[in-house]
């Protein structure tokens, strides 16, 4: 999207699910807006989602490609139980965090995500507005370029 037509994300903390990556953070809830400053690429998925399987080796390829230092990739699990949602982290080694939202008090905030649209990738620019988004399957390839697109903006 244009600069000029970009819309603040909806400032809500939630649950960070207990994966290792949390533990080792020492991180327990989080909000879109601790992470103002950096590119932030939010993945919303489902351990039930078929495609969500698919590309999640592919984003934690991203997660090692992307200097954490500009951008951060953050999942979002909706409309599943805790148990489900760890163990599609463990299974997967998910290498960051997920935050835990059965309910879509987060993802119900952005236009056209919710279980019918997942997997879904929104990129937030360094000042808090959502940049681009991809509704459905994404690759490596497309998440680093476009994370790139908004890191040299």
């Amino acid at each position: 999207l244009p600069v000029a037509e970009r819309a603040p994300v909806p400032h809500v903390t939630l649950p960070v699910l207990p994966s290792d990556s949390a533990l080792a953070a020492g991180v327990t809830e989080l909000s879109l807006a601790d992470l103002q400053g950096r590119v932030v690429v939010v993945n919303f998925w489902a351990s039930w989602c078929g495609p969500c399987r698919i590309e999640q080796p592919d984003l934690n390829a991203v997660d090692a490609l992307l200097p954490d230092t500009e951008v951060v990739l953050v999942g979002v699990n909706i409309e599943d139980t805790e148990a489900n949602a760890l163990a599609h982290l463990a299974e997967f080694a998910v290498p960051f965090l997920s935050v835990f939202d059965p309910v879509n008090e987060l993802a119900g905030r952005f236009e056209g995500i919710g279980a019918r649209t997942i997997p879904s990738t929104v990129f937030i620019d360094e000042e808090g507005r959502v940049a681009a988004r991809v509704l459905g399957l994404t690759d490596a390839r497309e998440v680093v370029a476009l994370a790139g697109v908004i890191v040299g903006e």
